[in-house]
């Protein structure tokens, strides 16, 4: 599924272990649920996931989507930064999050 944000067409992708997510732990003791790759504008995230994890997950990672999409991953964030950039945006990241799951039924 594809899904524009601010002018940015970021592809969602989901896929097992491999190069972009994993739920084994690597030598470092990561696991990667998710990942968002801006300039590539793909999201993945790990199909294997519980229903309720995959929705968390996929929220996460389209919110650092939105960040980078309103020219916010580049900056010194503080808090308040982050209560407008919520309070703007959530309602269209749950909306997008909610639409990927109902494609599925």
């Amino acid at each position: 599924m594809k899904v524009n944000i601010n002018k940015f067409m970021f592809e969602i992708i989901e896929e097992d272990d491999g190069e972009h997510v994993w739920l084994e732990e690597d030598e470092n003791g990561m696991t990667q649920a998710g990942v968002c790759y801006f300039f590539k504008e793909k999201i993945y995230i790990h199909k294997n996931l519980s229903y309720k994890m995959k929705k968390h997950v996929l929220a996460h990672e389209l919110t650092h989507a939105f960040l980078f999409a309103h020219g916010l991953y580049d900056e010194n964030i503080n808090d308040e930064i982050i209560c407008e950039f919520v309070a703007n945006y959530h309602e269209r990241i749950t909306e997008i999050v909610k639409f990927y799951f109902k494609k599925g039924e």
